[in-house]
C-alpha cells in the first residue's frame, strides 16, 4: 500500500478561529445542541412541574449508554449517548469548542462521509470501552468526548507539525506541535484511566477515542507506516478477502460461475479423482447445486438472456 505523506500545515485550508464550520462538522453541531436545549426544557418543565428532576432523568436513561438499558432492549444508546451532555454549560462547550475547532481541518481533508464514519466510531468504541470496565455502574455515560477525542488525534495525526497554542490554565499562552499536545493528552487520559476507571469522568471512553483517532487515519494511509496498524491490517485483509469473495459469488451469474470455479474443479476431478478435492473445492460444487437448483426453480432470472 502506498502511504501518503503527513498533510502539509503550509497547503491546508486555513480557516482561522471564525471560520464557518464545514457540512458535517455544522450538522454535528446542531444536533448537539437541540439536544441539550430538550436535556434543559426537560429538567426546567420537571422543577416546575413535580419540583424534581424525573423527567429529564427518565430522559437520560431511555437515551444514555448503560448495561441495563441495552439489557432491556434499548440498543440505540451506543448512539444516542454521544448527543447527550451534563447539564452544567461547560461539558457540552468544551466538546462542541473543540469539535468546531479541529473537526474542519480534518473534514477538509478525509470528506464528510469519513470524518462521520471517524466520529462515530470512536464514539462507539469509545462507550465499549466504558461499559468493559463498568458494566455494574449504575451511572449512564453520556457526551460526546470519546469521538471528539478522535477526531483530536486525527487532527493531530494528520498534521503533526502543526503549532498549536493553547491557554494553560486558561490565562497562559503555550505553544507546541500538534504531535505533543496529542501526546500529552495521551499520558493523562491514561494516567486517569489507570487512577479513576470507575470515576464520574469517563476517561476510559476517552482512552478508545483516542485509539480510535489514530488507527482510523493511519488506516487510511496517511504518514508513516504504522507497525502495529501494519499488523491488524494484515491479520483482517484475509478476512476482508474471504467476504468479497463470498461476495463476489454470490453476485455472480449461473453461467460464469460455472466456467470460472466449477469448470477447473470438474477438469481435477477427471485427472485425479473427487477424493483429491479440498474443503473448499467441495464447497465449491455445493454452491453450484444449489444454484443450479435455485435457476431451474426460476428460470426467468437476470441470468436469462431472454428477459
Amino acid at each position: 500500500m502506498r502511504w501518503r505523506s503527513s498533510w502539509d500545515s503550509n497547503s491546508s485550508p486555513s480557516l482561522g478561529w471564525l471560520g464557518a464550520p464545514t457540512h458535517a462538522v455544522r450538522a454535528l453541531l446542531i444536533a448537539n445542541a437541540a439536544v441539550f436545549l430538550l436535556q434543559t426544557l426537560l429538567l426546567a418543565l420537571s422543577q416546575m412541574v413535580r419540583g424534581d428532576a424525573l423527567w429529564h432523568s427518565l430522559f437520560d436513561r431511555v437515551f444514555a449508554l448503560s448495561s441495563g438499558g441495552l439489557c432491556s432492549g434499548m440498543i440505540w444508546q451506543p448512539v444516542t449517548y454521544m448527543f447527550l451532555h451534563s447539564t452544567g454549560i461547560l461539558h457540552i462547550l468544551f466538546n462542541m469548542f473543540a469539535l468546531w475547532m479541529f473537526g474542519r481541518d480534518v473534514e477538509e481533508q478525509i470528506g464528510p462521509r469519513k470524518f462521520l464514519q471517524l466520529y462515530f466510531a470512536g464514539g462507539l468504541f469509545g462507550g465499549a470501552c466504558w461499559l468493559a470496565f463498568n458494566w455494574h455502574s449504575y451511572a449512564p455515560l453520556l457526551g460526546a468526548s470519546a469521538a471528539v477525542y478522535a477526531v483530536l488525534i486525527a487532527f493531530a495525526t494528520l498534521v503533526p507539525e502543526r503549532q498549536i497554542t493553547m491557554l494553560l490554565f486558561l490565562v497562559l499562552p503555550v505553544t507546541m506541535k500538534a504531535r505533543w499536545w496529542a501526546w500529552i493528552a495521551v499520558a493523562l487520559v491514561a494516567y486517569q484511566s489507570l487512577m479513576e476507571a470507575h470515576g464520574e469522568v469517563a476517561h476510559l471512553a476517552h482512552l478508545g477515542g483516542i485509539a480510535v483517532g489514530y488507527v482510523f487515519i493511519k488506516w487510511m494511509g496517511w504518514g508513516e507506516p504504522s507497525r502495529p496498524v501494519e499488523t491488524l491490517r494484515a491479520m483482517v485483509q484475509p478476512l476482508a478477502r474471504l467476504f468479497a469473495r463470498r461476495r463476489q459469488t454470490k453476485e455472480m451469474s449461473s453461467d460464469k460461475f460455472i466456467s470460472e470455479r466449477v469448470d477447473p474443479i470438474l477438469d481435477k476431478i477427471s485427472r485425479e479423482g473427487i477424493h483429491s478435492l479440498t474443503r473448499q473445492e467441495r464447497k465449491i460444487l455445493e454452491q453450484s447445486q444449489a444454484k443450479m437448483k435455485a435457476h431451474s426453480q426460476n428460470p426467468e432470472t437476470p441470468d436469462d438472456p431472454r428477459r
